[in-house]
C-alpha cells in the first residue's frame, strides 16, 4: 500500500494519477480547499472548517448578511454611502478593540484583514479602499454619516454564526457611545485625525506601511507582490519617509506588539501565512468558480484561529470544560471574549456572500437542526452537578500502576539503565532527575513487582532506547484527582450540533416541533375544562377539541426508523432515539442500539408505581456525547500509556432532601479489560476502601457518585468488579442503595 498526501492545490494531471492509483490503496487528502467529489471520497478524515469550529479550536464564523457592495467599483453609490460602510468595519474593530482592553494579556490583537481582487489597475480593487481609510483618517464626514454607520452595524450585526448556531448581538449602548475619537485610538493608532504618511522598507518590494502624521506609530500594512507601481503612480503626492531599518512589519504581524490594525492584500498572499490576530475579513470583488470558493475557504481557514492563552488553541469555554484553565480565570474572562472569539465576514456583493456561505457548507449536504432542541425548563431551578479534575502532584506509578513488559526487555533495559551513564541520559532523554532516580529504584530486585508487571503475551523489542522512552514516559505520568463539584454550563452541547440530511431535515423539523410543544398540552386542558365548566362550550365540544390537542402536541412521533419523543425527565427536549444503529442521516442523536434500549426500558420502568427514581424529590438524566461534551471519568489506558477520558453513555442528577447523587450509567459496558481501567479509574477517584461511595460536600448537600455498567451476564464479571454491574433496572435500583446507603 503506497500513501500519498495532498497539501497543496495539486494540478488537474496529476490529481488524476493520485486518484488512479488510490483504486489498489489509500489516498489520504488533507486540505480545507476541496470542491471536487473525488476529493472527499478520498479523504482520510473529515476534520473539516465545521468540525474544526465545532470542537472548539476556531473562532465563531460570522457571516453578515449585508454586503458592502459600496466598496465595489459602481458608480450607483455615493461617497456617503461608502464611508457608511468603511466606518461600520472601523467601528466593529474598535468595539472587538475594546473588548481585548478589558482582557488584558490574553487572546490576541484584533486585525482587520482585507483581500481584494485587482491591486495594480487603475482604480484597482486595493486602491479604492485605500482611498476611503485615507478620507475616514482626514474625517472627511460629518457626524451624521458617523451616526448611520452606528445604526446600520446594529441592524446588519444581529444574527446567528455559522456551524455553531452562536448568537451575535451588539449591545447598542457601548455602539452609541463609541466616538470617533475611539475609532481613531482602536484603528488608526492616533489621539487626532491627519493626513496619511508612508513608510518604506529599504529593499522590500512588497510592503507599504502607512501611518498618520499626527502618530508615531504605523497602522496599516499593504502587501502585494510588488510595490513600484503604487509607489510611482498611486501614492504620488504622499510624503514617503525612508525608514533605517531593514524589518519585515509582515514577518512581524502575529505579534502581540504589533501596532498594525488593517492588513491589506490580494490573493497572493495568503498561502504559507496563518494568524489569531483577524476578526474581520472583507472581500472585495472576489469572483465566483472553483478558485474563488477555495481561496475564501482557505483565507477564512487562515484567520478562524484562536488561542485565548499562550499554547491553548481552543475557545474559552472548551479549555474550560477540559479543566485547561484556572476557574478565576474562566469567570473573569468568560463575559467579554464573545467577539474576540468570532470572525466577521464581510463581502462587496450579494452573490459573493452566498458564495461564501455555500463554499463552507458544500462539504456535507446537511442541516443543522441544533435550534429546535431547547433545555428542558424543569431544570431551570435545579441544581445540576458535575465533577471536575485536575491533575495531582502524585505520580500514577506511586499510586495503582504497573507496567507490562516482557521478561527479556526488562532485563535488557535493568542492563541499560546501569550501563549507560545518568548526566547521558538526562541530556539525551530531557528527564527530570528525580522520575530517573525514581526508575532506577523500581529496577531493584526487591521491589521491581510494584512497577513491572512481566507478561509472557508481550512480544519482546530488544530495543532499549525505545523501551527506556516508554518507561521514562510511563513514570512521568501524573495522577488526576477531583477538583471540585460545578454547576453545569456548557459540557453538554451535542444537541445543539444535531444534523440531519437535507432531503429529510423538512419532515423531521416539523415533528420536532411539535412534539417540543408538548408541555403546552396540559395548559390547553386546563383552559378547556374551565371553558367546559363555565358553560362556554358543551360535553361534545370539549371531547373534541381535547382529539385536536392530541394531534396539535403529540408526545411521540416516528418518522423513518427515528422515535421523537418528549421525556419531562431528560435534559432537553425533545429526545431522538434511532431503531437502526445504522441509521446515517443524522447525526449526535442516540442510535446505539444498547442506548436506546435503556431509554426504552427506563421508561417502562418508571410506569411502575413503586420504582427506584419516585423515592427523590427531583431527578433528571442525559445522554453523554463522547466527541461533542465534556463531562467524563478520568483513567489510565496502558495502550497509549497515558490518562484518557471515559465518557459513559449517560448521566444521572437525583436529591432527595439533602442526599445528592450523580449516577453515570453506561448500558454498552462490555466485560473485557478497557472496561475495568474505567471503573478502577472511577473507584480511585469516587470509592471508598470497601467499595462504597465516598461523601463529598457541596454546600449543604452530601454528594456521591456512582457508576454502573450493563452486562448480559453478571456471572462472567470478576468478583471485584461486579457491584458495578447491573443486567436489568431493578437490579440497578438495588446497587445504588447498595453503593450509597441510601434507605430504601
Amino acid at each position: 500500500m503506497e500513501v500519498y498526501t495532498n497539501n497543496l492545490i495539486l494540478p488537474s494531471k496529476r490529481q488524476q494519477f493520485y486518484s488512479l492509483l488510490s483504486r489498489n490503496g489509500f489516498l489520504f487528502n488533507f486540505s480545507a480547499t476541496f470542491t471536487d467529489p473525488i476529493d472527499f471520497a478520498t479523504c482520510a478524515f473529515n476534520f473539516n472548517l465545521e468540525k474544526f469550529i465545532q470542537q472548539g479550536y476556531g473562532k465563531h464564523i460570522y457571516i453578515s448578511q449585508s454586503d458592502i457592495s459600496a466598496l465595489a467599483k459602481k458608480e450607483d453609490f455615493t461617497e456617503t454611502q461608502k464611508k457608511v460602510t468603511i466606518l461600520k468595519v472601523l467601528l466593529l474593530h474598535t468595539y472587538i478593540k475594546k473588548q481585548k482592553k478589558d482582557i488584558s494579556k490574553y487572546y490576541h490583537n484584533p486585525l482587520i484583514l482585507t483581500l481584494v481582487n485587482s491591486v495594480n489597475t487603475e482604480d484597482s480593487d486595493l486602491y479604492l479602499f485605500f482611498r476611503e481609510i485615507v478620507n475616514i483618517a482626514n474625517k472627511d464626514f460629518d457626524n451624521d454619516v458617523l451616526s448611520k454607520a452606528k445604526q446600520e452595524l446594529l441592524r446588519n450585526l444581529n444574527g446567528q454564526c455559522e456551524f455553531d448556531n452562536e448568537k451575535i448581538d451588539l449591545l447598542q449602548n457601548t455602539i452609541d457611545n463609541l466616538t470617533y475619537e475611539d475609532i481613531l485610538e482602536g484603528a488608526f493608532n492616533s489621539n487626532n485625525p491627519g493626513r496619511i504618511e508612508i513608510l518604506k522598507i529599504p529593499g522590500n518590494r512588497q510592503e507599504i506601511i502607512l501611518k498618520l502624521a499626527t502618530s508615531d506609530r504605523p497602522f496599516a500594512l499593504i502587501k502585494i507582490g510588488d510595490i513600484s507601481d503604487w509607489l510611482k503612480n498611486k501614492l504620488n503626492g504622499y510624503q514617503i519617509i525612508e525608514r533605517f531599518d531593514n524589518e519585515s512589519f509582515f514577518r512581524d504581524i502575529n505579534r502581540d506588539n504589533s501596532d498594525i490594525n488593517i492588513l491589506m492584500g490580494s490573493r497572493s498572499f495568503y498561502e504559507g501565512w496563518d494568524s489569531n490576530r483577524p476578526n474581520i475579513i472583507l472581500y472585495i470583488n472576489i469572483g465566483k468558480g472553483i478558485d474563488a470558493r477555495k481561496f475564501v475557504l482557505q483565507s477564512i481557514g487562515r484567520g478562524v484561529r484562536v488561542e485565548p492563552l499562550p499554547n491553548k488553541r481552543k475557545r474559552l469555554q472548551f479549555l474550560y470544560n477540559n479543566n485547561e484553565i484556572d476557574i478565576s480565570i474562566f469567570n473573569n474572562l468568560k463575559d467579554k471574549v464573545k467577539f474576540i472569539e468570532t470572525l466577521f465576514v464581510f463581502g462587496t456583493k450579494v452573490e459573493n456572500l452566498k458564495e461564501v456561505i455555500e463554499t463552507l457548507k458544500e462539504e456535507e449536504q446537511e442541516e443543522l437542526i441544533g435550534d429546535l432542541f431547547e433545555i428542558n425548563p424543569q431544570i431551570k431551578d435545579k441544581l445540576l452537578l458535575i465533577p471536575t479534575y485536575k491533575e495531582s502532584g502524585k505520580l500514577l506509578v506511586d499510586e495503582r500502576n504497573t507496567f507490562p513488559i516482557n521478561k527479556e526487555d526488562y532485563d535488557l533495559i535493568k542492563n541499560y539503565v546501569n550501563f549507560v551513564d545518568d548526566k547521558i541520559k538526562i541530556v539525551k532523554y530531557d528527564c527530570q532527575p528525580k522520575v530517573l532516580v525514581k526508575i532506577k529504584d523500581s529496577l531493584s530486585d526487591s521491589t521491581y513487582t510494584n512497577y513491572y508487571k512481566i507478561d509472557g503475551n508481550i512480544m519482546a523489542l530488544n530495543k532499549p532506547e525505545l523501551i527506556f522512552t516508554s518507561i521514562l514516559k510511563h513514570f512521568s505520568i501524573h495522577d488526576d484527582e477531583l477538583s471540585e463539584f460545578k454547576k453545569i454550563e456548557n459540557e453538554i452541547i451535542h444537541f445543539k450540533q444535531i444534523k440531519i440530511s437535507k432531503d429529510k431535515a423538512n419532515n423531521i423539523r416539523e415533528k420536532i416541533e411539535k412534539i417540543r410543544n408538548y408541555d403546552k398540552k396540559q395548559d390547553e386542558i386546563n383552559k378547556l375544562k374551565n371553558d367546559l365548566n363555565s358553560g362556554s362550550i358543551n360535553l361534545d365540544q370539549f371531547t373534541e377539541k381535547i382529539q385536536k390537542l392530541g394531534e396539535q402536541y403529540p408526545e411521540f412521533l416516528k418518522e423513518d426508523h427515528l422515535h421523537i419523543k418528549y421525556l419531562s425527565k431528560y435534559y432537553y427536549i425533545p429526545i431522538l432515539l434511532s431503531e437502526d444503529d445504522n441509521i446515517i442521516y443524522i447525526k449526535h442523536i442516540i442510535k446505539v442500539g444498547s442506548e436506546s434500549k435503556f431509554v426504552e426500558d427506563l421508561e417502562e420502568y418508571l410506569k411502575k408505581d413503586s420504582n427506584f427514581f419516585s423515592k427523590f424529590d427531583w431527578w433528571f438524566f442525559s445522554k453523554i456525547d463522547e466527541t461533542l461534551d465534556e463531562i467524563y471519568i478520568p483513567y489510565y489506558q496502558p495502550k497509549v500509556n497515558k490518562m484518557e477520558k471515559f465518557k459513559p453513555d449517560f448521566i444521572f442528577w437525583m436529591q432527595k432532601g439533602n442526599e445528592y447523587i450523580i449516577l453515570f450509567v453506561d448500558p454498552k459496558g462490555t466485560e473485557f479489560s478497557d472496561a475495568y481501567r474505567k471503573i478502577d479509574g472511577f473507584k480511585h477517584i469516587f470509592s471508598d476502601e470497601s467499595g462504597k461511595c465516598k461523601i463529598f460536600k457541596y454546600n449543604e448537600f452530601s454528594v456521591k457518585v456512582c457508576l454502573l455498567l450493563k452486562t448480559e451476564d453478571i456471572s462472567k464479571v470478576p468478583q471485584e468488579y461486579r457491584q458495578y454491574w447491573f443486567d436489568n433496572l431493578e437490579i440497578l435500583a438495588h446497587k445504588i442503595f447498595e453503593l450509597t446507603k441510601l434507605e430504601k
